[in-house]
C-alpha cells in the first residue's frame, strides 16, 4: 500500500518539474486526462477508491474504499456518507426480504438501510466494504459482522464484558470503605 502512495507521489512530483522534458510529459498528460478512462482511473488513484485491501474475499468489492452514493428506498432516499456522519457503519441490504438486516440487528454500531436493489453491502465506519453480495444472498455476512462489529448482547458461551461500573469483588476495603 505505502509503496503505491509513494510511486504516485513520485510520478506527481515529475510532472511538476519546471524543465523541458516534463513540459512534454505534461502535454501528453493533458491530453490523456481528456479521455474519461483515464481520468477515472486518476480520480481512483488520487481518492483512494482504486485501493484494494485483501479481506479473504474474491468478490472485487470487498476491501475497496466506497464512494458517497444515494441510499434508502423509494420513499426516503439520504446518502451513504451522511449516513456514516454518526461513526456507525452501514449494511445496505437489498435483499428482498431483509434477511441481511435481520442478521445484523445483534451487532452494535451498525445502522441497516434499505437499497431498492443491486448488491447488498456491509461498510465499515471508515468506508470500507467489508462485505458484499448480490441481493438475496447472505453468505459470509455473520462472518463479516463477527469479524467487524461487536454483538449487541452476549452470546452463550462467549466472552461477556463486565460493565465499567462494576467493580470486581475484592477483600481489599475501598479508601471510602477505610475512613468508617
Amino acid at each position: 500500500m505505502a509503496e503505491a502512495v509513494l510511486a504516485n507521489t513520485l510520478a506527481q512530483v515529475a510532472i511538476m518539474r519546471p524543465d523541458p522534458r516534463s513540459n512534454a510529459m505534461r502535454d501528453l498528460f493533458a491530453t490523456l486526462l481528456e479521455l474519461d478512462d483515464v481520468n477515472g482511473h486518476i480520480d481512483g488513484l488520487m481518492s483512494g477508491l482504486a485501493t484494494r485491501y485483501d479481506l479473504g474475499s474474491e468478490r472485487d468489492l470487498v476491501g475497496r474504499l466506497t464512494g458517497d452514493r444515494p441510499v434508502g428506498n423509494a420513499d426516503v432516499q439520504s446518502s451513504l456518507f451522511a449516513a456514516m456522519a454518526e461513526g456507525d457503519g452501514i449494511l445496505l441490504d437489498a435483499s428482498p426480504d431483509g434477511r441481511a438486516a435481520g442478521l445484523a440487528a445483534g451487532f452494535t454500531r451498525l445502522r441497516c438501510l434499505p437499497a431498492d436493489a443491486g448488491t447488498s453491502m456491509l461498510v465499515r465506519p471508515d468506508g470500507c466494504i467489508a462485505w458484499a453480495d448480490d441481493a438475496g444472498e447472505i453468505a459470509g455476512l455473520v462472518d463479516a459482522l463477527e469479524r467487524w462489529f461487536a454483538p449487541a448482547a452476549p452470546r452463550p458461551g462467549g466472552f461477556q464484558e463486565r460493565s465499567r461500573s462494576a467493580r470486581p469483588s475484592s477483600s481489599v476495603p475501598s479508601r471510602s470503605e477505610q475512613r468508617t
